[in-house]
Parts: structure tokens; C-alpha cells; sequence
């Protein structure tokens, strides 16, 4: 309780523990963000290494992933349409 203001007077913070705030609509927060640019990385990586069979499956865990967020609600529809709709032009310049 060293971060938090005490009410000596009856051990009790007195500051309420903060929170991380919303992302703006459309905006994933970073805790979600995160999976998706490491697969987009991974992607990236393979591709360098010529592994273009590795690349594309972490494309499709990328597009599968939007998809769940967009199915939970915390991506628009809107956004997810185009991260998909870029991953597969992506895979699609991979695969020829």
C-alpha cells in the first residue's frame, strides 16, 4: 500500500486502484493488439527466411484471431473486414 494515500485512522486506501482506460471505438487496447502484430511479425519473419508455407499459416492465425475479436465485439466489423481483407492480399501475393 506504499503507492496508495491511508487513512491511518482505519488502514483503508483511501485512492481508488487505477484503470487502464478504453481504447476509442474501433481500437483494439494493447493487451489485445498484441497477438495480432506478433503473428503479422512471425508472418514477416518467415517470409524473410523464405518459409512462405510458415508465413501464410500465421497469416490465417492472424485472420482467424480478428475474426474472434470481431465475433466478441471488440473490433467493428469494419476494421476487421479490412485487417482480413489485407492479410489475405497478403497471402495471395505469397502464394502467387
Amino acid at each position: 500500500m506504499a503507492d496508495q494515500d491511508v487513512d491511518h485512522g482505519s488502514a483503508i486506501p483511501t485512492s481508488q486502484p487505477t484503470s487502464t482506460p478504453s481504447p476509442p471505438a474501433g481500437q483494439l487496447n494493447s493487451k489485445h493488439a498484441a497477438p495480432l502484430r506478433l503473428r503479422l511479425r512471425a508472418a514477416l519473419d518467415f517470409v524473410e527466411a523464405g518459409k512462405d508455407k510458415a508465413a501464410v499459416s500465421k497469416l490465417e492465425d492472424f485472420v482467424k484471431q480478428v475474426e474472434t475479436y470481431v465475433r466478441t465485439g471488440r473490433l467493428p466489423t469494419e476494421s476487421g473486414d479490412e485487417l482480413i481483407a489485407s492479410a489475405n492480399a497478403i497471402v495471395t501475393a505469397i502464394t502467387g
